[in-house]
C-alpha cells in the first residue's frame, strides 16, 4: 500500500510539474504576442504616413 501512496505522490508530483512548465510557456507566448502586437502596430503607422505624405498615391 506504501509504495503504491508513493506512486501516485510521484504521479502527482509529474503532473504539477508539467503543468508548470505548460504555464510557463503559455505566458512566454503571451508576452511574445503583446510584443509582436505593439511592433505591428508601430509598423502600421508609420506606413500609413509615409504613404500619406508622399506623392506618389496621387492620380492627378
Amino acid at each position: 500500500m506504501e509504495s503504491e501512496e508513493r506512486l501516485a505522490a510521484a504521479r502527482v508530483g509529474e503532473a504539477n510539474a508539467q503543468a508548470k512548465k505548460l504555464q510557463e510557456e503559455a505566458e512566454h507566448w503571451r508576452q511574445q504576442r503583446k510584443i509582436m502586437k505593439g511592433y505591428l502596430k508601430k509598423k502600421s503607422i508609420f506606413f500609413y504616413h509615409r504613404y500619406r505624405n508622399s506623392s506618389s498615391h496621387e492620380l492627378f
